[in-house]
């Protein structure tokens, strides 16, 4: 959802890029997106018809948005990095991730430069940057609209800059099934193309004095037919997506390791040294070790694509747990009474209750579901992952009105619960922690400094958080 901010409106007819006009216009281009991110779902098809190109590029403006809303300097460098900073740490899927790295081009090319020709450079930075993160860049898709848009700003006023760009971004656009086969096979613009276009009719907008954003279509724009029915190549079902450092990543050496990982690759960074992976892959258990070894990982992300997850486990867990649990590509089911035992979460692929394996806490039930093979016949699975988790320790913290709640505790300030949880991570716990909707950056980096060592699982469409620390 977009932020309940207050406009600054600037001049009609703005010389240069100033805060105000960069808080407008980046508060304008949520909302555009928020606005058609219902109908950018719709026309995902490519790289996969996941359906969520709307959700990631409104979720990665509104985590910019935050980060560029909490900052209080008129310094267009220092709002541009906070922007840069917050998009980057909240980017979702393919097109999320690209976006924050265009805006983190745009913001290297604006550093510095305040004459009214600093745009158009700035455009032909962002363009350059989006692309050098991809690993296999595909014509037909918003790379090719953001360069035509950066070719086409010969400069002048940022009116004229924002113009020439917008009226370049159309045609491209419409070019875009011309480009790529997947696209005119399903009569639909890029989704992440046209996302990316809203965001320059929102600038536009802005100049001229109207930043409301566009009306929310009630059906696609053309050319966008419902897409057909065809078969998808799943080769690559997991989506995996985490964020490293700062410090302690080599980009390059994390670029090098990711070719192999699958498709999709698209690694990127900020202004402060954190890297964003985001990557398609067939076997996201080595890809989740490869990251580790590559550095902290501050964030992580794993999604099961397909519709209809074939081969993934049921997980008998409280409802508090669901969400989590449904981020993570699994399949939960309300506990039945006989799995109604107090901390333990059942998991069970299509077999008799009795059949199922206990696991006591959410933190062995990822572990264990996560290495689960459909191929490997049940009773052997269960035995191998019950071992697997066998000994599992798991402290789980919950967040509430009064403070941090431990299982069986009352709730405590942080500073009250720093020496538990440390005491805890000593002795070989892990530790796993639900943030509730209002989560502040500072908690959150209060947790990423006290859990060096974890993996931070944010969820999708959910008030939680989890905190899991490896053992």
């Amino acid at each position: 959802m977009p932020l309940a901010t207050e406009r600054t409106e600037p001049a009609p007819v703005a010389a240069r890029v100033d805060a105000a006009l960069w808080r407008a216009w980046w508060r304008a281009a949520g909302e555009a997106v928020a606005a058609w991110a219902d109908t950018l779902d719709a026309l995902n098809v490519f790289p996969v018809p996941d359906r969520d190109t709307g959700k990631n590029l409104r979720a990665t403006l509104h985590a910019g948005l935050a980060a560029l809303e909490a900052e209080r300097s008129d310094a267009v460098p220092v709002l541009g990095r906070a922007l840069a900073r917050g998009a980057l740490e909240g980017a979702r899927g393919n097109s999320g991730t690209i976006l924050s790295q265009w805006i983190r081009g745009v913001v290297e090319g604006l550093a510095g430069a305040d004459d009214p020709g600093a745009l158009a450079r700035a455009l032909a930075r962002g363009a350059a940057t989006a692309r050098a993160q991809v690993l296999e860049p595909v014509d037909g898709t918003m790379l090719t609209v953001m360069e035509a848009a950066a070719r086409a700003a010969a400069g002048g006023t940022v009116d004229a800059v924002v113009k020439q760009a917008l009226a370049a971004a159309e045609v491209a656009l419409a070019e875009t099934p011309g480009r790529l086969s997947v696209l005119a096979r399903h009569g639909v613009v890029d989704a992440g193309a046209l996302g990316w276009v809203l965001i320059l009719r929102a600038w536009a907008g802005v100049l001229a004095g109207d930043p409301t954003p566009p009306p929310r279509p009630t059906v696609a724009p053309p050319p966008a037919a419902a897409p057909s029915a065809e078969p998808v190549d799943w080769a690559h079902p997991y989506e995996i997506q985490a964020v490293l450092g700062p410090g302690g990543a080599d980009i390059a050496a994390v670029k090098a390791a990711g070719a192999a990982w699958g498709d999709s690759l698209v690694v990127g960074h900020d202004l402060d040294g954190r890297i964003r992976v985001h990557v398609h892959t067939a076997e996201p258990l080595p890809v989740v070790a490869a990251l580790a070894r590559l550095g902290p990982i501050r964030r992580l992300e794993w999604t099961d694509m397909r519709p209809d997850a074939a081969g993934t486990p049921a997980v008998v867990a409280a409802r508090a747990w669901q969400p989590l649990l449904r981020a993570l590509g699994l399949a939960p089911l309300d506990p039945a009474p006989v799995h109604d035992r107090p901390g333990v979460v059942w998991i069970a692929p299509e077999c008799p209750p009795a059949a199922a394996l206990g696991v006591e806490g959410i933190g062995a039930a990822v572990r264990a579901t996560l290495a689960y093979d459909p191929e490997e016949p049940w009773a052997g699975a269960r035995d191998r992952l019950g071992r697997l988790v066998a000994g599992w320790r798991d402290l789980v913290i919950t967040k509430e009105a009064r403070g941090y709640r431990p299982a069986g505790g009352e709730p405590l300030s942080l500073e009250a619960l720093a020496p538990v949880v440390e005491a805890w991570v000593r002795s070989g716990g892990s530790v796993t922690v639900l943030l509730g909707p209002e989560v502040t950056p500072e908690e959150a980096r209060w947790w990423a400094v006290r859990l060096p060592a974890g993996d931070v699982l944010t969820v999708e469409e959910s008030p939680a958080w989890a905190v899991l620390v490896r053992e």
